[in-house]
């Protein structure tokens, strides 16, 4: 009666995808064998140009509706309790864009952060970090992130206090790096973005509980 929930994004350069991504369908059956709620989200995609403006924006969207889709659940818990979710137990994960999407929810808390991606005047317009995308009023908090093949636009933004992180990631991925380097979409190189390897050195620099498995010679989403 009290379930922990994972909240899973799928893939696709923030460009295409949809919650029916086989690879988050099958994590999600091997994850309910191990007593967890999983929960597969959609979240608005697109972006055209292909540029680094657009991709900034597209992260922003994901972020928003990510948030929105953990508030449904506390929602959830503070009235119908449909899915009997223990609030205190719930992780956000996804593959590429939807790792992305994960640790930018998690780890960009600050407005200060974006600000030099975003001019705060725009972002309050789209209706801040916590957006319009549904369920006000509820928390959008979570204790950790599943990051398969995922990365960060600074790895200063993970900081000491932090929820933990697990990650997955190629050595070899020409598409989100593992280290930093450029993140591609449909092979334009789009921004530089801090990989797993970066994050992992940054979380055990402050303390704050992370497991990297490396698939080694390997290129995106091996797993």
């Amino acid at each position: 009666t009290a379930r922990p929930l994972i909240i899973w994004a799928h893939g696709g350069s923030f460009i295409g995808g949809s919650k029916n991504d086989p690879d988050v369908v099958k994590l999600s059956n091997e994850f309910a064998k191990k007593g967890y709620v999983c929960a597969s989200m959609e979240y608005r995609v697109g972006m055209w140009p292909i540029d680094s403006s657009n991709a900034i924006m597209a992260v922003l969207r994901g972020v928003q509706d990510m948030k929105a889709a953990i508030r449904f659940f506390y929602k959830d818990r503070a009235t119908t309790d449909t899915y009997k979710i223990d609030t205190t137990r719930i992780f956000v994960g996804g593959s590429s864009a939807g790792a992305i999407t994960a640790l930018h929810l998690a780890y960009l808390d600050k407005d200060c952060e974006i600000e030099d991606y975003i001019p705060l005047a725009t972002l309050n317009s789209l209706g801040g970090m916590e957006g319009d995308s549904g369920n006000p009023g509820y928390s959008s908090d979570v204790v950790g992130v599943i990051s398969l093949a995922g990365a960060l636009a600074s790895y200063g933004w993970l900081e000491s206090g932090d929820v933990p992180l697990c990650s997955l990631h190629g050595d070899s991925d020409g598409t989100v790096p593992y280290n930093r380097g450029y993140a591609t979409v449909s092979g334009f190189n789009i921004m530089i973005l801090d990989g797993s390897r970066m994050l992992q050195e940054q979380a055990d620099s402050v303390g704050v509980q992370n497991k990297l498995y490396t698939h080694y010679n390997a290129d995106h989403a091996v797993y």
